[in-house]
């Protein structure tokens, strides 16, 4: 560990959060029980008074750093927005280890004290621990990613966050700590989110971090606490549509980085694909009249990955009729 280097750097971007969500998040990191860190919040631009919050704190602690960035073109849910606001803290964080945090959200008082004693403990290149939802309600639920402390090969854990398995905790960014000098050392520089897609870009970016990790620990902890928003989930169906067509962009990318790399991941990402693409065309189907033209996008899409499909690839006999039938009619 470098002289002045913070033991972690965690990073909050940070656009339109209600005040109290966002002071009650910055105040869980400042109350943390290991104080050895560093906080970069990365305002991006935002029209309320995000910024002026984010530099009370500074002046208040010497811990908190912020960089207020000019919205490059995002409108209340850009979304490339988030990946730049953290690509931002990347460049300009300087802790041992690394982590981010939605700035809505909250971690429990000794989440990295834990955290932190297990990683180095067991010379990791990363953590997982679990989280809680919770809501405006007070209701709580708890998700465990696992019952003990397990370690994994880097390359088990590129299998189960391209399968969407729920074993690693799924392709958040923030239940994950990640060991900074590795990656830095490993790639020459911090790994970027890349801005192709705004859908699963958290799993992109994981999925090319683990390709250089060793080894990684799961514990059962939960240490970190996610802000369950109902209006997070009511979407117009334009938007849904974009979502749809942004996640196969996002695993064809997934795809071509994983093939010829880690055949289990690749397997595992295509089933994955295959699978909600396939479950999307059939769900659709019963009311195809309604929008058929997004019916007829979504089957020519499902035509187009079947052709970069190789026969055995997929798991099971539905999955490889229902590939045989695609590759042969999906265009009609």
């Amino acid at each position: 560990m470098k002289e002045n280097q913070p033991l972690i750097s965690a990073i909050m971007p940070i656009y339109k959060t209600p005040e109290p969500f966002l002071r009650s998040s910055i105040e869980s990191v400042l109350g943390q029980t290991l104080k050895d860190f560093e906080l970069i919040l990365v305002e991006d631009g935002s029209p309320d008074n995000c910024g002026e919050i984010c530099d009370e704190y500074r002046l208040r602690d010497e811990r908190v750093k912020v960089i207020h960035q000019k919205n490059s073109g995002v409108s209340a849910a850009r979304n490339t927005g988030l990946s730049d606001a953290r690509n931002y803290g990347l460049e300009r964080c300087k802790g041992e280890y690394v982590t981010f945090i939605d700035s809505d959200d909250r971690l429990v008082s000794n989440a990295w004290e834990i955290a932190l004693k297990k990683i180095q403990k067991s010379e990791a290149d990363c953590i997982v621990f679990g989280w809680k939802d919770f809501t405006a309600e007070g209701e709580i639920t708890d998700h465990q990613v696992t019952n003990m402390d397990i370690t994994l090969d880097a390359s088990e854990m590129a299998f189960q966050i391209a399968s969407d398995n729920f074993l690693c905790g799924g392709g958040y960014p923030w239940n994950k700590i990640w060991n900074a000098e590795k990656i830095r050392r490993e790639y020459g520089n911090i790994v970027k989110f890349t801005d192709r897609v705004y859908t699963y870009e958290d799993k992109l970016w994981i999925i090319e971090v683990l390709e250089k990790m060793d080894r990684i620990i799961l514990i059962p902890d939960v240490l970190y606490e996610y802000r369950y928003l109902p209006s997070s989930l009511t979407q117009s169906p334009e938007k849904w549509e974009k979502r749809q067509f942004n996640a196969y962009d996002a695993y064809d990318i997934i795809l071509d980085k994983l093939r010829g790399k880690n055949e289990k991941a690749y397997r595992g990402a295509l089933k994955f694909y295959f699978g909600f693409n396939f479950t999307d065309l059939r769900n659709m189907y019963p009311y195809r009249k309604d929008d058929i033209e997004r019916f007829k996008k979504t089957k020519r899409r499902l035509w187009k990955l079947s052709k970069r499909i190789k026969m055995g690839e997929l798991p099971n006999f539905k999955y490889n009729l229902a590939w045989l039938y695609f590759l042969l009619l999906g265009w009609l």
